[in-house]
């Protein structure tokens, strides 16, 4: 799996400097994203997948290290992947966790529409701080964003990629 993350994440995980290198992945299912973002003096990352901008929110607290970031994303996302009712899909997702290759991120527009999530995000616990953070992704998730020159769901998106 390779792991994009912020400067403001590899702050976190204690992962400067981050490396430039290009890798190529074997599968749209193993390039994600992170970023670190704070709402009322707590921390939240967003772990989004760059093909597809699947997203779930975890929170932050506690994540120290790289190992401790991919247990709570894969937790994270096998139980929004349930909520989602994407439990059959879940093996296929996960099989990607154990080698985790971090670099730098490269796409404007991944992380463009990640700061539009995290907006999203902000919004919804502003609203009602005592939302389940799997809501928040679930809502997060059938929000259409533009991929080329169509607009679709991020739930619709993964969902192509693990057909």
């Amino acid at each position: 799996m390779l792991l994009r993350i912020t400067n403001k994440l590899a702050q976190k995980l204690k992962e400067l400097p981050l490396s430039d290198e290009t890798v190529s992945t074997e599968s749209p299912l193993d390039e994600w994203y992170g970023n670190l973002f704070t709402w009322n003096r707590t921390q939240y990352i967003i772990f989004t997948n760059a093909h597809s901008l699947y997203s779930v929110i975890l929170p932050g607290k506690g994540i120290n290290n790289p190992e401790k970031l991919m247990q709570a994303a894969a937790i994270a996302l096998s139980e929004a992947m349930k909520h989602e009712g994407y439990d059959d899909f879940l093996n296929m997702i996960l099989k990607y966790t154990s080698n985790i290759t971090i670099s730098k991120t490269i796409s404007r527009s991944v992380l463009g529409s990640m700061n539009d999530m995290v907006f999203i995000a902000k919004t919804f616990l502003s609203a009602d701080p005592e939302m389940d953070l799997y809501e928040i992704s679930h809502r997060i998730n059938n929000t259409p964003y533009k991929y080329g020159r169509d607009y679709s769901h991020p739930s619709e998106e993964i969902k192509k990629l693990l057909i």
